[in-house]
């Protein structure tokens, strides 16, 4: 249970799980800091995670016969839960400040966006990338997910008139560290191939091409961008900002590696538009700017970055070394 000073809320965490024995460990010593009950649902573990879990007090095991639905999973899992929130986890994410955890399930809300920080593999532009998703939420039988793949719960609490703030818990992925693209190519494969399933019957689900973008993004990075185009265009300005700021910021990226800077540019400004501390676009602006000859452009992003995201990035002094080359730049240029 967490408190925030008055009556106690208890939370449990849920999630779906398969073959993950060696991130289980760390997983359980996080999540039970926090958590009244850890509902766990397998679909099918080999190895020894149906083991560890079993031996965790606070762990209550389910099984789930796997049939290509990630919704069906997870509302497997939520109905098995018994406290007041639901906490929806990955096996390859924790909870960065548990104590965080109290001042939003103290609150009168009824869902929460949480901060999700995906670490990125070496060699990346950026440590991380953040982005927002509804994970925690009121344990009410309408809080129910939708979608194969890429589910979300968010439209159930809008439906019935629920409450979305966003809250400064943060989720810590580490899965995306270990290939610059996301996950094996098994699990690309298989998201590919059920969101394409779902193409078929619905071509103008602007939430799917983007994740279809997202999926085939290092295999065809042209396509990628091009559906990133085609979502925005069927959204109409319908789009969640938080998914709005993703594709302008991989637009930026696609750009950038393909050395049109100019595109690069206009992508990066439509992405700091609507976050103006998202750190992967501020570097594709300097990076461009730089590349194009104009340091004094880069400026403006390069105090954002020194005065806001060297945390987030893997070599912090280069850019404060740049930051001070372009304010040395710039004062001569006016002298």
């Amino acid at each position: 249970m967490v408190s925030n000073g008055g009556a106690l809320s208890s939370i449990s965490t849920c999630l779906i799980v398969r073959d993950e024995e060696a991130r289980i460990p760390g997983l359980l010593d996080n999540v039970s800091r926090f958590s009244d009950e850890i509902i766990v649902v397998d679909t099918g573990s080999k190895d020894k995670t149906i083991q560890l879990l079993s031996e965790h007090p606070k762990v209550r095991l389910f099984h789930f016969d796997w049939c290509d639905d990630f919704a069906k999973a997870r509302n497997y899992s939520i109905d098995q839960a018994t406290s007041e929130w639901v906490l929806v986890l990955d096996a390859d994410e924790i909870i960065e400040a548990p104590a965080e955890l109290a001042s939003a399930v103290q609150s009168n809300n009824d869902a929460f966006y949480l901060m999700i920080k995906n670490l990125q593999p070496e060699g990346s532009l950026t440590k991380y990338e953040e982005s927002y998703v509804c994970r925690l939420f009121r344990n009410l039988p309408h809080h129910r997910y939708v979608g194969r793949i890429h589910e979300q719960v968010t439209q159930s609490v809008v439906d019935a008139g629920g409450k979305i703030s966003y809250s400064p818990v943060t989720i810590v992925h580490s899965g995306y560290q270990t290939s610059i693209v996301q996950g094996s190519q098994h699990r690309r494969e298989r998201n590919k191939r059920i969101i394409l399933e779902i193409l078929k019957d619905h071509p103008d689900d602007e939430y799917y091409l983007y994740h279809l973008g997202l999926t085939i993004r290092f295999e065809d990075p042209t396509q990628a961008y091009a559906l990133f185009v085609r979502a925005i265009q069927l959204a109409g300005g319908s789009m969640a900002p938080h998914l709005l700021e993703e594709m302008f910021m991989r637009m930026s990226q696609i750009s950038l590696e393909q050395s049109d800077y100019a595109s690069a540019i206009r992508e990066g400004l439509r992405c700091v538009a609507v976050n103006r501390l998202n750190t992967t676009a501020l570097v594709v602006l300097i990076v461009s700017y730089m590349s194009t000859d104009a340091p004094g452009s880069a400026l403006p992003y390069l105090r954002t970055i020194v005065n806001h995201g060297l945390s987030g990035l893997p070599n912090p002094s280069d850019f404060v070394a740049l930051a001070d080359y372009c304010e040395q730049f710039v004062k001569e240029g006016a002298a």
